[in-house]
Order: structure tokens, then sequence, then C-alpha cells
């Protein structure tokens, strides 16, 4: 696999991308700003983007020249195929809420911008609160 980097102007959507994704836009492009841009968008050898699409629209909206590409040699069944199994394989994992929790509260003592890791003010609210609540529970289960 080779990363490239290419020229986000030739890069296009795939017209009949299933997806919608335009709500995740500028969590995106607050990660990529935060931690760079990691992943590379997949397209096929049109530059028509098979996975990718939120970044690449984030991207536009930082107003980057170029972004990481892995080029990818399918059919257009195996492409299609593979556009959806990547964004849905994505939904079937769940959270372990404690640890994340335990992470995030770590991560409050940072430098690091939490609603860049793609979560609501209101959620991290949440999270660091249960977070607080079982360190408490942990506190008061020790004493005397």
């Amino acid at each position: 696999m080779q990363i490239q980097d290419i020229e986000l102007k030739k890069l296009k959507p795939w017209e009949k991308n299933p997806r919608i994704n335009d709500h995740a836009v500028d969590a995106v492009a607050k990660s990529i700003t935060q931690f760079g841009f990691n992943v590379p968008i997949l397209c096929d050898s049109n530059f028509t983007i098979i996975a990718g699409h939120t970044r690449w629209k984030a991207a536009k909206n930082l107003k980057l020249k170029t972004v990481p590409v892995v080029v990818l040699k399918l059919t257009d069944t195996q492409r299609k195929a593979f556009s959806i199994a990547d964004n849905k394989t994505a939904e079937i994992a769940k959270w372990d809420f404690p640890q994340l929790s335990e992470i995030l509260e770590e991560l409050v003592e940072t430098e690091i911008d939490l609603p860049a890791a793609g979560f609501s003010q209101t959620e991290l609210d949440t999270l660091l609160a249960s977070s607080s609540m079982r360190l408490l529970n942990q506190t008061d289960a020790q004493l005397p």
C-alpha cells in the first residue's frame, strides 16, 4: 500500500455515496487540525473517493492543497461493496464507557482539545461526570 499526496482538487466524491456525513465534517476538521491528517483517503484510479468523503470535505473546509491518498485497484463492484463495508463496520464497535471516561479524565490534565476527539461538550461533560463519580465511590469504599 502506497500513500501519495494528491491535490485535493483532483479527488471526486462518489456521486452515489449513501453515507450522510455533513454533520461530522466540523468534528473531523477539528481532529485533523489537532492531530494531523493521519488516515488517508481511499480512491480508485480515477480519483473517485471510495472511503474518506468526510475527511475530503473537512480538508476542503480547511483549505488544504494536498491530502494523503491510497489508490486502490478494485473492480467497480468491489469498490461499491468496500465503500459500504468500510462505513458499516465502523458502526458495529461499541464503547467501553468506564474505560473511555478514565482516558478522557487523564486527557483533561493535558493540552489536548477534547472536542477534537469528536464528542460534543455535553457528551464530554456526561462522560467526565461519570468518571468523577466512580473515583468518589472508590475513595468512599476505601475510607474506614
